[in-house]
């Protein structure tokens, strides 16, 4: 199910806000943190995120925090202040380390909550709609758009390279290290590639800097509210 057509421009300055206090949320304000988690969850729910995706992408955050820990833990300097023990890695870590690791992981997961459940209610028409009922500058809306449209590109061309790797056999130890380090070149190789594909086909095409789209409506009262009021909501998390 998707969001009605006479929408997208609320969506979008709705998206905007729920990134915004998702960005603004941090573990030094755990009253702010911890009710924007809460509406996050609620969201999430009215939203109906699709379960199965939502708990792929976190899964891959939480394995995140836990290597960038256990690196932490191995991999330590004498000017790094405090040590805080963890009791299930064995090894104490530096805690402003342990802090800027769980604020990242913090901040990517309620945005990656959010964009997830409005993902699967808006498709790219919508969005792109809801780009140009806003009156933001044409190269923005041209340029987020694309950046948007290009983010499937990349995933594909992620997945493509993990499973040639995977079937010359998992590399292990310092192999996987280089390995990495060579498919995040690769990967950097095609994206380029394709934006400079992409842009030469835009050109032939006589871009003028503005996706068209029919249909386009100027945003309401009640969108324009969105926008005090997610002011507001960004404050409370960040002080409270």
């Amino acid at each position: 199910m998707r969001l009605p057509a006479r929408s997208p421009v609320a969506t979008v300055l709705l998206l905007a806000v729920a990134v915004a206090c998702s960005c603004a949320a941090t573990i030094g304000r755990p009253w702010g943190a911890s009710a924007w988690a809460a509406a996050t969850v609620v969201g999430a729910a009215l939203w109906r995120c699709p379960p199965r995706a939502l708990s792929l992408r976190l899964s891959l955050l939480v394995v995140f925090w836990l290597t960038s820990v256990a690196a932490l833990a191995l991999v330590r300097s004498r000017h790094e202040g405090p040590l805080v023990a963890l009791p299930l890695l064995g090894a104490p870590v530096p805690q402003r380390g342990l802090r800027f690791l769980t604020d990242v992981v913090l901040k990517s997961g309620l945005t990656v909550t959010w964009v997830t459940a409005m993902a699967a209610r808006m498709s790219q028409t919508d969005f792109l709609r809801g780009l140009n009922g806003l009156p933001l500058p044409v190269a923005v809306a041209s340029v987020t758009y694309l950046a948007v449209s290009s983010l499937t590109r990349v995933r594909d061309d992620v997945c493509q390279l993990v499973r040639a790797r995977e079937a010359r056999g998992r590399a292990r130890g310092w192999l996987a290290v280089s390995t990495s380090a060579a498919m995040a070149r690769s990967l950097m190789v095609l994206c380029a590639t394709q934006a400079e594909r992409q842009a030469f086909a835009l050109a032939a095409r006589g871009f003028a800097g503005r996706f068209p789209t029919s249909g386009v409506s100027r945003p309401s009262l009640l969108a324009w509210a969105v926008l005090p009021l997610g002011a507001a909501l960004v404050w409370l998390v960040r002080l409270a």
